[in-house]
């Protein structure tokens, strides 16, 4: 699901682009070269994680006749808002697609920075059961 998405490469897996070359810079100060490396290639792995995620998620909201990073801030604010606290690498989610409006509170639309999380509305041209797809369950929902 979207929700799944949002939820798993699109900001824990996105967590890993975070924090990948911060550990790597304090490893090799630490003189270990060797889990620096594996944990450089670990972090250069999450970028197809990523990538894919906001692939599938585009569909997704695509499909829904909805706005990607309208729909992203809405459920990630509910879902798991711990993950949209800095420090971000905005380099390497813009690489994969990620893009800082989407994630980034500071960038959102005033209406979504004002809201409660989970309370922004979001608006298609046709119902999504119209077209026999679950709704996004968004405000005291689940």
């Amino acid at each position: 699901s979207a929700r799944r998405l949002c939820v798993v490469p699109m900001s824990q897996e996105a967590r890993g682009l975070d924090a990948g070359s911060r550990l790597v810079s304090r490893l090799k100060g630490t003189g270990d070269a060797r889990t620096a490396a594996i944990v450089a290639r670990i972090a250069e792995e999450e970028k197809a994680h990523v990538a894919v995620g906001v692939a599938w998620f585009g569909r997704v909201a695509a499909a829904l006749e909805l706005d990607g990073g309208a729909l992203y801030r809405a459920w990630i604010s509910r879902l798991c808002p711990d993950v949209l606290k800095g420090p971000f690498n905005h380099e390497a989610r813009l690489e994969v697609g990620l893009h800082r409006e989407w994630y980034d509170g500071s960038r959102w639309p005033q209406q979504q920075r004002s809201h409660q999380p989970g309370d922004v509305e979001l608006r298609n041209k046709r119902t999504p059961q119209a077209r026999g797809m679950p709704s996004p369950k968004l405000a005291g929902s689940e």
